[in-house]
């Protein structure tokens, strides 16, 4: 995370959390969160990203390697449960549905899961234990990250199913 702060020229402060969203025979899913403060900006940042790693082969998966990216699955990500991260943005669901819609996730969601200025959507996923969680970048008026939550039931049909990931939940999927 660090990295993603190299070319800032003050004092940056970072106060991020983790909580393990899944842990299985193979897979981790780990969500963080919490402030980044640059010295003299006008606001902190509410930073939310994620690591998901295949346990088998030790690396770490990105949404491409696990889900096949296609108008389809968009759909379902912007029908997904809005998972408010904080009491007071359950009333943003509405401006944050409409922020979505300025984005083409079927190019962005190519670098989600990645640090860098390619993921210029700010898309991270996680695991739960019946749903594939996608956060994306929103205002910082709506909170600067929105969470979505898609039933593996949902996306079966965009998931890939030679990754060993989607093992963990063979029980509600029938591949």
């Amino acid at each position: 995370m660090l990295d993603y702060y190299k070319n800032v020229d003050e004092e940056v402060s970072l106060d991020i959390n983790y909580d393990i969203k899944w842990k299985g025979p193979n897979l981790l899913s780990i969500q963080y969160s919490g402030i980044a403060n640059i010295k003299g900006a006008a606001y902190p940042n509410n930073m939310f990203y994620t690591t998901n790693i295949d346990i088998n082969k030790g690396n770490k998966l990105k949404l491409t390697d696990i889900i096949n990216i296609n108008e389809i699955f968009v759909t379902k990500f912007k029908e997904g449960k809005y998972v408010a991260w904080d009491i007071e943005l359950n009333s943003a669901n509405n401006l944050i549905k409409n922020d979505i819609n300025s984005y083409d996730f079927v190019k962005e969601f190519k670098y989600a899961d990645t640090m860098g200025e390619e993921n210029t959507a700010y898309s991270f996923s996680y695991f739960t234990k019946d749903s594939l969680g996608i956060s994306v970048g929103v205002p910082h008026a709506i909170g600067d990250h929105a969470e979505f939550e898609i039933e593996y039931q949902d996306i079966k049909d965009n998931i890939k199913a030679e990754s060993e990931t989607w093992k963990d939940f063979s029980n509600l999927l029938s591949l």
